[in-house]
């Protein structure tokens, strides 16, 4: 699922175009193109994955960020909830961590600021299962990461772009999942980060 962020209550300002490669095993690859209609002014696209929360309190899912600008160190999304807030938000820099509590949503009430990611990289593990699931975005595409865990799920996204921008720019991001084996999950996460860095798009646009 996608969504834009609108500071403003007149036309859309971009059109916005999804593509989906699911050719090669276990992995899938999202493309977004958003041309713009108008100015506008620290443009977001927010992507939006949703997976269900399992298991008992003790031996529940994990959803983990990469954070810090040391590798190896990554926060769980339910963090955020022993902080007495609804979502966890890592932003790429102290700029974006800016953006971050400037109206936009979630609501900076609601969020608890983690120090920026190493890697903008979520990595869910579902409970009793012994793979894990990982998305990825280029940092050069991604602002911050929002995540929540709720009763019966847990959600994370996104947030690309967050540029000021001209009419009829054309911005392009990616999102890239994959399934991967539990054991030595975020070392074949970082793995394969890091050939995602070295490789151009798989779709033809």
């Amino acid at each position: 699922m996608l969504d834009i962020l609108l500071d403003r209550n007149d036309r859309f300002p971009a059109r916005v175009q999804v593509y989906w490669d699911t050719s090669r095993r276990h992995r899938i690859e999202m493309q977004i193109l958003a041309t713009t209609i108008d100015e506008f002014e620290k443009f977001e696209v927010t992507t939006w994955s949703q997976v269900p929360q399992t298991g008992r309190s003790s031996h529940r899912s994990e959803c983990l960020v990469s954070v810090s600008a040391h590798a190896g160190r990554w926060v769980d999304v339910h963090e955020a909830s022993t902080l007495a807030a609804d979502w966890l938000v890592v932003p790429r820099d102290e700029t974006c961590a800016a953006l971050s509590l400037d109206r936009r949503h979630p609501p900076a009430g609601k969020s608890v600021l983690a120090p920026p990611f190493h890697s903008p990289i979520v990595c869910y593990r579902p409970a009793g299962k012994n793979w894990s699931y990982i998305e990825m975005s280029h940092p050069e595409d991604c602002i911050r990461i929002v995540a929540r865990p709720r009763p019966k799920s847990i959600e994370w996204g996104f947030g690309l772009f967050g540029l000021d921008i001209e009419k009829g720019v054309i911005l392009r991001g990616r999102i890239l999942g994959a399934f991967i084996p539990r054991r030595r999950d975020l070392h074949i996460a970082e793995k394969i980060f890091g050939k995602f860095l070295a490789e151009p798009p798989h779709l033809s646009v």
